[in-house]
């Protein structure tokens, strides 16, 4: 068997409190009940901002009016995750009201400071804190 690393989408989408909007997974056969970014798997013959666009509008019937590439996000196989995966981060303004697919029974805006009560899917949770660290130094540079 050969083993290819995957490559993947997440957007972070901010709110006017700077709180993200995560998704909690259900129906799926990787990690339902744990929390995760609006995203996914990067089909073949698309690029990668066809692709986060997609993905939102699929798991949130919200409209990504813009995206810019922030970071990428290299999560190993481990005790949970057998995947070698390459996420893609993109920052999307919106539009709209968010509506779940059947990937996601709930959906939250958190902050920083709520990063430590949810369970993570995907190491979630290290893109957030890196996300916030990178949008609170620009911030006070400005």
């Amino acid at each position: 068997m050969v083993h290819t690393p995957m490559s993947a989408v997440r957007a972070i989408i901010v709110n006017d409190k700077n709180e993200l909007l995560f998704l909690r997974r259900a129906n799926t056969a990787y990690m339902s009940g744990y929390w995760c970014l609006p995203g996914g798997k990067v089909d073949y013959n698309r690029t990668l901002a066809e692709a986060v666009k997609n993905e939102i509008k699929e798991e949130t019937a919200l409209i990504c009016t813009h995206q810019a590439f922030l970071f990428y996000w290299e999560t190993l196989p481990g005790p949970q995750w057998d995947t070698h995966c390459i996420s893609f981060v993109f920052h999307c303004q919106t539009k709209g009201q968010v509506r779940l697919n059947e990937e996601s029974d709930a959906y939250i805006w958190a902050g920083e400071n709520q990063i430590d009560r949810l369970p993570w899917a995907f190491e979630t949770d290290k893109i957030a804190v890196k996300y916030w660290r990178h949008f609170q130094q620009q911030k006070t540079r400005k």
